[in-house]
């Protein structure tokens, strides 16, 4: 910040990594562990975890989500190690973790008898109005939505907080609290009073990165380094036209 010309609002955090990927794929990430370890029997880990995806997989059902939106069948590689592991969603889209809010909620929803439970459910419900709104596009998001949107966040980070003091309290390594919590809290929140979320998800750029990747990684093989980068431009080329001539095959059925 001591740079000339450089100001908090220079920089600006991002949903997809700063939520998608860093609070909510721990929150979540945290859920399905105490499912696993505190709800469900079996002999092994292994075998309690089919058990919680089978359950994912009916609320995946109940909630209707369409197939594309759902996340993989999950690995213990997926959430956690264990020892001295913490709980969270890895090796999973961002997109896919944000459409589990609904998912969330309805697992949670079975196991509110304790205080853990109860506030684990308002951590996934503050959570899904966070997303709700975040979601919002920017014509809709006035003053007033900022401060559902900030009440929702708090909510979020305070019930979060208890229970990462609770698993403290008991010695387990579940609902860590991180970098991403404290840039949420201090950074984000405010940043989305001048600026809406969708302004600065980057699902855009990053799926732009992934075709970018693939194209690359279908290039390299049997090249040779001169003429790399010809051969990527022109898959590239070939790549925009393809999706280009469809959108407007699109335009002209409408």
């Amino acid at each position: 910040m001591t740079v000339s010309g450089v100001t908090p609002d220079t920089i600006k955090l991002d949903l997809l990594h700063l939520v998608d990927l860093g609070i909510a794929a721990h929150l979540y990430g945290n859920l399905i562990w105490d499912l696993l370890e505190d709800h469900t029997g079996g002999s092994s880990r292994q075998s309690k975890l089919a058990v919680v995806n089978n359950q994912i997989a009916n609320a995946y059902k109940s909630c209707q989500m369409p197939a594309g939106k759902r996340l993989q069948r999950l690995n213990l590689s997926d959430i956690c190690a264990g020892g001295d592991d913490y709980p969270m969603l890895r090796h999973c889209k961002g997109r896919r973790i944000r459409h589990f809010s609904t998912v969330a909620i309805e697992l949670a929803s079975h196991h509110t008898g304790t205080a853990w439970g109860q506030k684990r459910m308002q951590a996934v419900k503050a959570m899904d109005a966070v997303y709700a709104l975040a979601d919002l596009p920017t014509s809709s998001y006035s003053a007033a939505e900022f401060l559902k949107f900030k009440k929702a966040c708090e909510s979020l980070l305070g019930n979060y907080g208890w229970l990462a003091k609770q698993a403290m309290k008991q010695k387990l390594c579940r609902y860590s609290i991180t970098q991403k919590h404290h840039m949420f809290a201090c950074r984000y929140i405010e940043q989305c009073r001048k600026l809406t979320p969708r302004m600065t998800w980057c699902y855009g750029p990053e799926s732009f990165m992934s075709m970018c990747i693939q194209i690359g990684a279908a290039s390299v093989k049997g090249t040779s380094a001169a003429k790399l980068p010809g051969k990527v431009i022109e898959k590239f080329r070939f790549s925009y036209h393809m999706l280009l001539g469809g959108f407007l095959d699109l335009c002209e059925e409408d």
